[in-house]
């Protein structure tokens, strides 16, 4: 097996592939990085260089600009078509840049614009001179590589760290999809839900690496690691996902026959499960759980509201009962004095009892004002709070409904993301980037239909890699409705962008099958 790989390495080293390779991870380093306000004060080497991973992206979407006009400047014909999946992503892009106009931070807004905008322009910088189709699979393949070298470490950290090795020894407790605290570990860097990505995408690729006599075994290995990492992480979108892009990876390998043969070793398995009853474990622990935000400190969070009685309300509270006044026994008349001249006896005075102090009338009990930032139970079909979510940025919308209010509006406006990806979409660009960012989507479907019907006229290497692509892109699609696959910049636009583009190249091109 080394042997077969030291033939590639050598192809891989040459500065025609290194070039759009190195471009390429200048926008991984991108993610999570420093400040870049901080670069000149940085307090040592290492923050030096977080820091200066914040420009990264942004210096190798300048370069892709230099490298398009270059291009075009010497008349080189570009390896693409100007209408292709990315075509509707950079015009997702540019209504973005209009919806300056509304945005409540212009500075903000442009930085994560430019963000979303260099991974497009990075790869059709890529794609414009040469052999498009290798440089772009090149890419692709080295996403890939990424993925499951994350995946792999990620298993590792929770193996050590994070109590990985302890739920071994009790697999059953897999099945109760316990939060890992991944969140608390990385210092905020990645979630759950994110550890279940890198772990999903990497089983995807691993599964469609069985149908490979070479790499079967270590296909079987890095798929077996990725399934325990992702219950692991108790990442529900990513379960859903993950077995739909798995149905994508059984049926393009083996047609209707694979399906026919996974749905009989589910019913194999699922006798295994009633008999246990770790069925009930999953589907009430798991698949529909109820989960609560994360509580605001309580030295932050909003005081409760103090009521001020109204006469309503006075009127409305049960008056008590009147207390009784105490009547004193009367006082005896006073011995009269003997005088001189007869003198008729005073009359006495009343003496009055004392009045006992008023009783107070309580004031009436509010009801009592729920905090927006307590935590809060949510169902499973409340998806743990984001229909909540999805409603605000429904109503941001109405107030700028063609254009939205720029990239980056739903931290600025509602502090928080929207969880969707056409929510996103419609927050950040309004109608106008959202029927862009759905075409984008839609272009890949499409292109992936076509290609499933001839996959028989590909080589072996693009066949794989379109599979792959059609798994992850299944993935990814259902990933877009509790999350914001897509519609910023993130690790999961770093993924599906190549998809886009690659998927595009090898249909374009398999009217030649010679060049695949």
């Amino acid at each position: 097996m080394l042997r077969d790989l030291i033939p590639e390495i050598r192809r891989w080293s040459t500065w025609s592939v290194v070039w759009p390779v190195a471009l390429w991870v200048m926008l991984w380093l991108n993610l999570s990085p420093g400040r870049i306000s901080d670069i000149v004060d940085s307090s040592g080497p290492v923050s030096l260089f977080h820091d200066l991973r914040a420009i990264s992206a942004f210096a190798a979407g300048t370069l892709a600009v230099g490298i398009i006009a270059y291009c075009s400047y010497r008349n080189r014909t570009a390896g693409i078509h100007w209408l292709n999946p990315l075509s509707f992503s950079l015009a997702y892009g540019v209504v973005g840049i209009v919806a300056l106009l509304q945005s409540v931070d212009a500075s903000a807004s442009l930085h994560w614009t430019a963000l979303y905008l260099a991974v497009p322009l990075v790869l059709l910088a890529i794609a414009w001179n040469g052999d498009s189709l290798t440089r772009i699979a090149r890419v692709l393949a080295s996403t890939w590589l990424a993925m499951l070298l994350a995946s792999l470490a990620l298993f590792l950290v929770a193996l050590v760290n994070l109590g990985l090795w302890d739920t071994l020894k009790e697999p059953l407790t897999l099945l109760e999809c316990n939060s890992a605290n991944w969140n608390d570990w990385s210092s905020h860097r990645i979630r759950d839900t994110g550890a279940g990505r890198y772990a999903a995408i990497a089983g995807l690729i691993a599964l469609s690496g069985l149908w490979m006599p070479r790499w079967r075994s270590v296909s079987a290995a890095v798929f077996f690691l990725s399934i325990l990492l992702l219950l692991f992480t108790g990442a529900r979108g990513s379960f859903a996902g993950f077995v739909v892009g798995t149905g994508v990876v059984v049926l393009l390998h083996s047609g209707r026959a694979g399906l026919i043969a996974g749905a009989g070793a589910v019913a194999v398995l699922l006798p295994v499960f009633l008999v246990t009853g770790a069925h009930e474990t999953f589907m009430n622990n798991c698949v529909l759980r109820n989960e609560s935000d994360d509580p605001v400190p309580a030295a932050i969070a909003s005081p409760p509201a103090t009521a001020v009685p109204t006469p309503s309300l006075i009127q409305a509270a049960p008056t008590p009962a009147p207390t009784p006044t105490p009547v004193l026994a009367p006082t005896p008349a006073p011995t009269p004095t003997p005088v001189l001249a007869p003198t008729p006896a005073p009359t006495p005075t009343p003496v009055l009892a004392p009045t006992p102090a008023p009783t107070p009338t309580p004031e009436p009990i509010a009801a009592p004002v729920e905090n927006p930032n307590a935590a809060k139970e949510h169902t499973f079909f409340e998806f743990t709070g984001r229909t909540t979510t999805w409603s605000r940025g429904m109503d941001l919308l109405k107030k700028s409904p063609l254009i939205g209010h720029g990239f980056h509006a739903d931290r600025m406006l509602l502090g928080t993301q929207m969880h969707n990806g056409l929510v996103q979409a419609l927050v950040q660009t309004g109608i106008l980037g959202a029927i862009a960012y759905l075409a984008a989507a839609s272009y890949g479907w499409l292109l992936l239909a076509r290609l499933s019907r001839n996959l028989i006229s590909l080589s072996l290497v693009h066949k794989q890699l379109v599979i792959q692509s059609g798994a992850v892109l299944a993935y990814l699609t259902m990933r877009a409705v509790p999350e914001s696959t897509g519609a910023l910049f993130s690790v999961d636009w770093l993924v599906l962008a190549p998809i886009l583009l690659y998927l595009y190249l090898v249909d374009s091109q398999s009217s030649n099958p010679e060049r695949l």
